[in-house]
């Protein structure tokens, strides 16, 4: 893969965009499932760990745009994502 998304999929044929969107939406998704339990529990856990849970979702967006934006090639950026 390339340096950044950007150059990927400005050379990428479309079934190679097509497995792309498909793989991120995957790792995606795997990464946002526990934040997806918590909103649908979020009445009990938002009033006893609202702070925390404000710094998670923080968190894991601010990664998440990062590693799609800049780093296609290394998931092991996703590691921070999903641990927190």
């Amino acid at each position: 893969m390339n340096d950044s998304t950007r150059d990927f999929l400005a050379v990428a044929g479309n079934s190679e965009r097509l497995i792309f969107l498909a793989y991120y939406a995957f790792i995606a998704l795997f990464a946002l499932l526990p934040l997806l339990c918590l909103v649908a529990r979020r009445d009990k856990l938002w009033t006893s760990a609202k702070r925390p849970l404000l710094v998670l979702l923080t968190w894991t967006i601010t990664f998440a745009v990062f590693v799609f934006y800049w780093v296609p090639g290394d998931l092991t950026f996703w590691l921070p994502v999903l641990a927190a």
